[in-house]
């Protein structure tokens, strides 16, 4: 198990630094899961935890990040708190 996640964060680490170099690299697909929490409203102290899975198509991980961040955002725009969490390697 430690030895597959060292060679996913190789990997990653590879992608990401070819991307920000500007060298031409294969769109990955990504599983990112994003923790939400979101308020009730504003004189409510309730609070809705939830967790979204996307799969992310991108070229690094970076990017994977905020697109992930960004779809969660748009589907969620009463949130105030998201945690975003790459976990696998698919494509």
């Amino acid at each position: 198990m430690a030895r597959t996640l060292f060679k996913f964060l190789i990997l990653a680490l590879m992608t990401t630094v070819r991307a920000e170099e500007g060298e031409r690299t294969m769109v990955h697909t990504y599983e990112v899961f994003v923790d939400i929490k979101e308020f009730g409203s504003l004189m409510s102290n309730t609070t809705r935890i939830m967790s979204e899975r996307y799969e992310i198509n991108a070229r690094s991980l970076l990017r994977a990040d905020d697109s992930a961040l960004e779809r969660a955002k748009n589907d969620h725009p009463q949130a105030t708190e998201f945690d975003v969490r790459i976990t696998r390697l698919l494509h």
